[in-house]
Parts: C-alpha cells; sequence; structure tokens
C-alpha cells in the first residue's frame, strides 16, 4: 500500500499528497467569528467601570450628572456599548482598562470578610483584580464594620509613602456593661502610651449608653481593633460589636453599609496636600481642593503679570 494512502491511527490525521483541504470560511459551521460585547445599562456600566456602587451610581444617574456620548441622560436602564459608547461622570470620563491608580472608599458591613479566602464573599469580590490591591488602613475583621479604603496605587504599600498612613481615625467599641469614667481615663492613658501619642490628643469617650450596653468612642487616633481589644479585657469589658466610623475625611455618614465610590482625581490631589499639611484632617476634601486650585490660580497670575 501506497505510504502516503494509509489510514491513519486511532486519532491521527490523514497525509495529503497534494494541497490540503480548504475549509468552508464562509457561512458555514467552521466560519469564525468576531467576538462581540453585549449591550449592558448605563446603571450596570458605572458598576462595571468601577466609578461607585449601584446605590450612588442610581443616584449620580438620576440628578443628571452623566454624560453618555455628549447627552446629558437621566435614565439608568438606557442600552450602551462599553467598546463604543463614550461615559463621563462629573466631567470625568470612565475607562473600563487604564494604569491610572484608583483608590476606593467601601463601608464594610459586618460579616463580610475582609481577606482573600477561596470561596468567601469577600470586600475583594467587588473588585475586578483581586491580587493588585492595598488596604492603606488596614482591613477590618469579619466581625467588624465601618470604612475600608483599597487602592492600586503602589505607593500605599509603604508607610512612608501612602498619604492614608497619616490620617487619624475614629474607633466606636461596644462593651456588654456602662463604661466607668475611671476605666475610660484608664484606657485614655494605656493607648497614649501604646502609640506614643500625648495624652491631651487622645480622646476616649463615652459615645452612646444603651439598655444594657455601652459604646467606647476612640477619637482622632491611630490604633488596630486588636489593639483596643487587649486593652479593654484587664479591665473587665467584653468588645461584642467593632465600628470605624472615620478615616481622615472619609465617614459612614451617607454611605450605607456594602456602599463603595472611587475618589475622583481632584480628591486624590486634595488628600495628598491634606495628610502632610498638619491642619485637621476631618475637613472636606472639596474645601482642600479649593484653597489649592485658588493658590494655582494666584500663581498663574502672577506668572503672568
Amino acid at each position: 500500500m501506497n505510504q502516503d494512502n494509509r489510514r491513519p491511527r486511532q486519532g491521527g490525521r490523514p497525509s495529503y499528497r497534494g494541497k490540503p483541504q480548504q475549509w468552508n470560511r464562509g457561512k458555514g459551521r467552521g466560519a469564525p467569528r468576531s467576538a462581540k460585547i453585549p449591550k449592558t445599562t448605563l446603571l450596570k456600566a458605572l458598576v462595571s467601570f468601577q466609578w461607585a456602587c449601584r446605590n450612588r451610581s442610581l443616584e449620580a444617574i438620576q440628578q443628571g450628572r452623566v454624560i453618555l456620548n455628549d447627552v446629558v441622560t437621566d435614565q439608568p436602564n438606557v442600552q450602551v456599548r462599553l467598546d463604543r459608547d463614550v461615559i463621563s461622570v462629573d466631567g470625568q470620563v470612565l475607562q473600563r482598562k487604564t494604569v491610572k491608580p484608583i483608590t476606593i472608599i467601601f463601608h464594610k458591613p459586618k460579616g463580610l470578610s475582609g481577606s482573600r479566602e477561596e470561596g468567601m464573599l469577600s470586600l475583594y469580590s467587588f473588585l475586578s483584580n483581586k491580587r493588585s490591591w492595598y488596604a492603606p488602613a488596614g482591613v477590618l475583621p469579619k466581625t467588624a464594620s465601618g470604612i475600608v479604603i483599597i487602592s492600586n496605587d503602589k505607593r500605599h504599600r509603604d508607610p512612608d509613602t501612602s498619604p492614608v498612613y497619616q490620617l487619624t481615625q475614629d474607633l466606636w467599641i461596644k462593651v456588654h456593661r456602662f463604661v466607668e469614667e475611671k476605666d475610660l481615663a484608664t484606657l485614655r492613658t494605656q493607648i497614649a502610651d501604646l502609640i506614643e501619642m500625648p495624652l491631651e490628643d487622645v480622646e476616649v469617650r463615652e459615645g452612646q449608653r444603651n439598655s444594657h450596653t455601652s459604646w467606647i468612642a476612640i477619637e482622632h487616633t491611630w490604633i488596630n481593633l486588636p489593639e483596643v481589644s487587649v486593652l479593654l479585657k484587664p479591665l473587665g469589658y467584653e468588645v461584642l460589636s467593632w465600628e470605624r466610623r472615620r478615616v481622615g475625611p472619609f465617614t459612614v455618614e451617607n454611605l450605607h453599609p456594602g456602599s463603595w465610590y472611587q475618589v475622583p482625581d481632584h480628591h486624590v490631589v486634595a488628600l495628598e496636600e491634606l495628610a502632610y499639611s498638619g491642619i485637621d484632617d476631618t475637613v472636606s476634601l472639596d474645601e482642600v481642593w479649593e484653597n489649592i486650585f485658588n493658590k494655582l490660580q494666584q500663581a498663574a497670575r502672577e506668572s503672568s503679570e
């Protein structure tokens, strides 16, 4: 038998003397198909671009702050194509893939894991890339809730280069019984010694008293939750719940648990100024940016004269 016409072994491919057979490249079964990005709603597009969570995105659309292809729209269900349509919010064009670092403010609810655990819903489940994000203010344990700052900016890996490490925070701790004034004074002194801050700069008070429990408010400090738990245990207090209600200018006010938003570019600049200026870091970033903008305008006028 001719060597070229033998039957191929199982799974093999027959050999051809001449030109191989040309497969049908028309509209038949073997025709290649071009990948098409399906349409989606404007509301889902804002979430896909990681601009903000669903609730804050819907609010921006209804307020007329979203522009689709140079036209203001307040319809969240209008159909868009992510690969063709241009979407901007508050004058900032959204991009699906970008090398520009972004920072996200997330109000982590209680019960949501803050670590990267397989098969478990965590705050990283809301992000497109699970490995390139940093939490400079620290992630909260599953039993705690409050502000978590997440960024893919590599500066936030190092405390010496991240402005977030310069910000203070407010912690609220719920204990199983009423707190006494002498214990608050002891706790204040211990925290000041632990974080090496002047005693007058540490504020520890009873933030709220319920029918059988109390909330201890530790404000304008930088201390981890486990460290506070260690200090409270010898005083006879059992921790029932944790809340981080503020980190710098970012608070849980008007940000419901599970909600998040991306920090705009001008607020990133304002945050850098706020962290290293030595002023009260609870002020609004809009106020800080307005001061920066006025200085830039003044410098431009002086250079033109």
